[in-house]
């Protein structure tokens, strides 16, 4: 979720300031759908031009005794996880899985604490999305298992449906794109000011969060 002091618009609030900056009838309701597909394509187009510190997360499950599958976060994008980690209930020490369990490591599976976890499709699953996190050894000692990884964007197609990226990146990002397919004369201009405002926030993303952590290898 972006920090801010009040809630980031909707993609019906943006769709009318877009059609207002490009001179399109306020009640061209047949219009919608271009409009729309401006701001959507812009919103994709920023999540991945910028490392937005917000897009880093975690989710924290609880790990019970005799546990080896855990649901990944409904937010997850699956090929940016970061790391998992195992927490012994009623301590504060992290202990980092290694990514990749072997083959033989399946067919002798003591119950222990947890070093290794893979990201595969769990064939004894009945959950919509049967991907989940499975971790080697079984769970032996009840704790915690976090995941750090990057969010996938929020929903952005209903009319309800807030920006996920700043809304007033979105909107200039979106404006230019709009004022280049029609050709307005404009839109070197209003380029050089997303330029400007895209810049602005790229440097406000560079610091990297660190997080501490006790690791363990095999």
């Amino acid at each position: 979720m972006i920090s801010t002091t009040r809630p980031q618009k909707t993609l019906e609030d943006l769709r009318g300031k877009l059609m207002i900056r490009t001179g399109a009838a306020a009640g061209a309701s047949f219009g919608y759908p271009l409009f729309e597909e401006f701001l959507k394509d812009a919103q994709d187009q920023l999540w991945n031009m910028v490392t937005w510190k917000f897009k880093k997360t975690y989710n924290d499950q609880p790990a019970n005794i005799n546990e080896k599958w855990y649901d990944l976060p409904d937010d997850c994008d699956m090929e940016k996880i970061e790391r998992v980690a195992f927490r012994r209930e009623g301590s504060s020490i992290e202990f980092q899985l290694k990514a990749g369990i072997e083959s033989w490591m399946r067919s002798v599976n003591p119950a222990g604490v947890p070093y290794r976890y893979e990201v595969r499709t769990n064939p004894d699953s009945v959950s919509p999305n049967p991907v989940q996190i499975e971790v080697y050894p079984t769970i032996k000692t009840p704790g915690t298992i976090r995941v750090y990884y990057e969010r996938t964007p929020g929903a952005f197609a209903a009319p309800k449906d807030r920006a996920t990226v700043p809304d007033d990146l979105l909107l200039l990002f979106a404006l230019y794109n709009a004022k280049t397919h029609f050709q307005k004369p404009d839109a070197s201009a209003i380029g050089d000011q997303f330029k400007a405002m895209l810049s602005m926030y790229t440097a406000k993303n560079r610091v990297k969060t660190v997080h501490r952590q006790s690791t363990r290898t095999d």
